[in-house]
């Protein structure tokens, strides 16, 4: 199978291929598919020991996929039938605000100057978009 050289380790094209197809089918936001081929690609084209992958990274998968996904869906939920729709729609972009604030609150993460300006600007942009 043909590789591509990145520098540091051959890549197979069939790996950069599957990776491509994730990046459009999450772009579609077909999020269930995408893990069904994420999973197909990994058997057929990949070495995969599942045993190998260990428990904090099984923890915090399923922290990323349920805790701050099914926060963010169920305030968006709340906010949906409350408010106009076009006015709250830019508070879809502060999902990774929640999940930093998860992070550091439950999981004791760093919080440094870096993130204070991330959160900053985003809050900024939220606060432009809704300004009247």
């Amino acid at each position: 199978m043909p590789e591509v050289d990145s520098g540091q380790a051959p890549i197979h094209t069939a790996t950069l291929l599957w990776l491509l197809l994730l990046v459009i089918l999450w772009a579609a936001n077909a999020v269930g598919v995408m893990i069904l081929f994420f999973f197909c690609g990994a058997v057929v084209f990949e070495n995969f020991d599942i045993h190998a992958v260990k428990l904090d990274a099984w923890l915090s998968l399923a922290f990323q996929s349920l805790a701050i996904s099914v926060f963010s869906f169920m305030s968006w939920q709340y906010l949906i039938v409350r408010h106009n729709s076009a006015s709250i729609s830019v508070f879809f972009f502060a999902t990774p605000l929640f999940g930093m604030l998860l992070g550091i609150l439950l999981l004791k993460e760093a919080f440094d100057l870096g993130l204070i300006i991330a959160c900053t600007l985003v809050g900024f942009g939220i606060y432009i978009v809704n300004r009247k």
